[in-house]
């Protein structure tokens, strides 16, 4: 078994022996920055999930939507205690919630 980062090179050497060698890759990052495993999830299966698992297992229209998230899709994650989406006083209205950046505590 071999545990790696993905983003890592990596190859297979030729399997010069009688035995079959068996691989299975499994791979997990957020959508917005490969689609590892799929391009479309079932919709009535989307709508069973959380917000951010809705986001980070969404569809793609094409193939490399993934490299761009929806405006949509920003926040990832609400703000726990008041579930808003964006934090009070720190940027003008006039800037997108894509372009925010979020605090991470009080004060950070």
């Amino acid at each position: 078994m071999l545990v790696m980062n993905g983003g890592v090179w990596h190859r297979v050497d030729a399997n010069d022996t009688d035995v079959v060698r068996k691989n299975i890759f499994i791979t997990y990052c957020p959508s917005w920055i490969v689609p590892g495993d799929r391009y479309t999830s079932d919709e009535t299966w989307l709508q069973t999930l959380s917000r951010e698992r809705r986001i980070i297992m969404r569809s793609y229209a094409y193939p490399y939507q993934h490299a761009k998230r929806s405006p949509d899709d920003f926040p990832l994650y609400l703000d726990r205690a008041t579930g808003e989406d964006r934090d009070a006083g720190t940027y003008r209205d006039h800037v997108v919630l894509e372009r925010r950046k979020r605090k991470l505590a009080d004060g950070a």
